[in-house]
């Protein structure tokens, strides 16, 4: 079943951009989490966001997601990939070397 498509993104903390990025996943889904195609497109917001500092907060994209369709289950659901993606980026990737960890914190 198709939903509407929604227009305009009043998500505040994000660049037109990523509500570009976060509309193109709401629109191009059919509002489940059932198509591998769907969690690209999210992780690629996810990404997005990360790379451009982003202010939105999970719980605004929750409700906004709620908003434009998508189950309390699913929109919690994205909203925790999105907050544990954003935090998974922002921590530096150690190395191995020389039988040690470096820059594990």
């Amino acid at each position: 079943m198709w939903n509407d498509f929604v227009q305009e993104a009043e998500v505040h903390g994000l660049s037109e951009r990523g509500k570009s990025l976060l509309l193109r996943f709401i629109n191009t889904s059919d509002r489940s989490l059932a198509h591998p195609l769907a969690w690209r497109r999210f992780h690629g917001f996810v990404r997005y966001a990360h790379a451009h500092s982003a202010r939105l907060h999970p719980a605004n994209l929750e409700a906004f997601l709620k908003r434009c369709g998508f189950s309390e289950t699913d929109a919690r659901q994205l909203s925790l990939v999105y907050e544990h993606g954003r935090e998974i980026l922002r921590i530096s990737t150690p190395t191995f070397h020389s039988g040690r960890f470096w820059g594990d914190k």
